[in-house]
């Protein structure tokens, strides 16, 4: 299938839900959206595309998902989609490979927390008062709900939801199916991911740090994270081999 008949493609496929946003072109890259019409999907994926290079990056949330849509979307076969479960299986279908970064759980728990909690967002502290969650929670108290009244994945916030469940798209995908990256060598995997599809060097744009270390955290607070996500500190540990 060529580009122009991918692309064709593609877009017959969105045409229920989805609307297709052109790109603008400008000396900073300006991403090229193909978003959905409606909600329908609590815990859609926001992916990066290429027909040409048939590949699908999926953006884990507090993964570095801004900084890698900015930098893939410099190329002109790039679209940044919201993935539903049918199109993630038409692009499997379609012989796309996938491809995503893991984070370190306990790392990504405290980058959301300092994002939706620690913070003066007016826009944030009403999306909480609308799921009954308090703005002024803890660090504690944050990883006591979303280790306990939070912890069915299925219900949860995309942004503290396993990064395992996410991954597979309302269980269209499967793990074992993914080229997975690790977040701690952000800077080098993605260079090289961008070398390998598009042969050419680019500069990474800086990420901020996590600012809580992980000795903020008390035995019991850890311990419920391991709990909670067993299943990404296993990925984790799998891609550190």
């Amino acid at each position: 299938m060529n580009f122009l008949s991918q692309k064709t493609f593609l877009l017959s496929l969105s045409r229920k839900f989805l609307k297709k946003v052109s790109k603008v072109r400008s000396s900073t890259p300006v991403l090229s959206y193909v978003t959905p019409s409606s909600s329908h999907f609590s815990h859609t994926l926001e992916a990066v595309i290429d027909l040409r290079k048939k590949y699908v990056f999926i953006l884990n949330p507090k993964v570095g998902s801004r900084s890698i849509a900015n930098l893939l979307s410099r190329f002109d076969s790039v679209f940044v989609i919201y993935l539903s479960p049918k199109l993630a299986k038409d692009f499997k279908d379609g012989g796309f490979s996938f491809y995503s970064f893991i984070r370190d759980p306990i790392d990504r728990v405290l980058s959301c927390y300092r994002q939706k909690f620690n913070t003066s967002d007016l826009n944030i502290k009403k999306s909480h008062s609308k799921l009954g969650i308090k703005n002024e929670l803890s660090l504690k108290e944050f990883i006591q709900f979303i280790s306990v009244k939070s912890k069915d994945d299925s219900i949860s916030d995309k942004h503290w939801a396993s990064q395992e469940y996410l991954l597979q798209i309302n269980r269209t995908l499967k793990i074992d199916e993914f080229n997975l990256l690790d977040f701690e060598n952000f800077d080098k995997e993605l260079v090289k991911f961008v070398q390998k599809k598009y042969n050419v060097y680019v500069e990474v744009p800086h990420l901020l740090a996590t600012s809580q270390s992980h000795n903020t955290l008390s035995k019991e607070d850890v311990e419920l994270l391991y709990k909670r996500y067993k299943s990404d500190f296993r990925l984790f540990e799998r891609i550190k081999k």
